[in-house]
């Protein structure tokens, strides 16, 4: 029995996902790379008039290629310097070390 690619709603999920690790880990983000839904929605900040395609994906009313147009325009963002803002708490570091923390008895 062979394996089916992955559905293309699943596979931009393996690609945010692993955005977000490689952002925690402080990995910059390439322009040229694949360009995941939440970077997407973290430049719609700065383009509010996106969300008339971003908001039918995240309603999964739209496949991922309806973002296509904007994945464009996130990579000549990163190339000028763009970057999305980092989210409010604690970084991956000081997370690893609170979590070491309460598990190691004082």
């Amino acid at each position: 029995m062979g394996h089916e690619p992955p559905a293309p709603v699943v596979e931009e999920h393996v690609i945010a996902d692993a955005w977000l690790r490689d952002t925690w880990a402080g990995v910059p983000m390439d322009p040229e790379g694949p360009i995941p839904w939440n970077l997407v929605a973290a430049a719609s900040a700065t383009h509010p008039e996106w969300m008339r395609v971003l908001g039918p994906f995240l309603g999964m009313a739209t496949g991922p290629d309806s973002l296509d147009p904007m994945r464009e325009q996130v990579r000549v963002m990163l190339r000028d310097g763009w970057r999305p803002m980092p989210h409010p708490g604690l970084t991956r570091d000081e997370l690893v070390e609170a979590t070491r923390a309460a598990l190691v008895p004082a």
